[in-house]
């Protein structure tokens, strides 16, 4: 208790931070390994996405191909928009 004040909750912490982040960590990697392409739905056979961005980004070979480095990101129309509005509206309010 601290001036009226009873925090509830662990009273080792700092040793439950290393598992806890390991944790996650490896489910963060398997998640990813797992989305990087879809079963083909045949035992035994994996299909890696090259349209996933994030995956694209991740190979660096493939079938002994030099797939690295990834190929920029495609801009679309909409968010070449919405950056030209917020430019013009940081323009507008400097004004």
């Amino acid at each position: 208790m601290w001036q009226g004040v009873t925090c509830v909750g662990y009273t080792d912490l700092p040793s439950r931070l290393p598992t806890q982040s390991s944790t996650l960590y490896s489910n963060n990697i398997s998640k990813f390994l797992l989305s990087m392409g879809p079963f083909t739905g045949h035992k035994e056979q994996f299909y890696i996405d090259h349209k996933d961005e994030a995956v694209r980004g991740a190979l660096v070979l493939d079938n002994g191909e030099m797939m690295w480095p990834a190929p920029p990101p495609k801009v679309g129309h909409r968010t070449k928009c919405r950056a030209a509005t917020a430019a013009e509206s940081k323009e507008s309010s400097a004004l």
